[in-house]
């Protein structure tokens, strides 16, 4: 069965938004991934939920970059409210707890 014949077929499958910004060309990698992850794709690619395999990992890296994304959106609109005398004081409770460690605890 063609994609198109499986895309045409999967209730619920919507294509993915065209990004302008990546390539019109797939970059081939190879992979090693846990067997009970390989063995869900291929169900997923059976059930007709996915195109194929690789459009499962493909679309698992894309949600986790729009995850991190809207994750590092958050951060900058938080620190953008963020009261810096207050945030001084914290960073200088932590260096103090810092400075008391042993050298071998430190982490910097």
């Amino acid at each position: 069965m063609t994609v198109a014949a499986l895309r045409a077929g999967r209730a619920g499958w919507r294509p993915q938004e065209h990004d302008l910004g990546r390539s019109e060309r797939k970059t081939r990698l190879t992979v090693t991934i846990d067997p009970h992850l390989a063995a869900y794709a291929e169900q997923l690619v059976e059930a007709g939920k996915a195109p194929s395999v690789s459009a499962v990992v493909n679309d698992a890296l894309e949600a986790d970059r729009l995850r991190d994304q809207k994750a590092r959106r958050l951060w900058k609109e938080a620190a953008e409210h963020a009261d810096p005398e207050k945030v001084a004081r914290m960073r200088a409770h932590v260096d103090a707890q810092l400075a008391a460690l042993p050298a071998s605890h430190r982490y910097r």
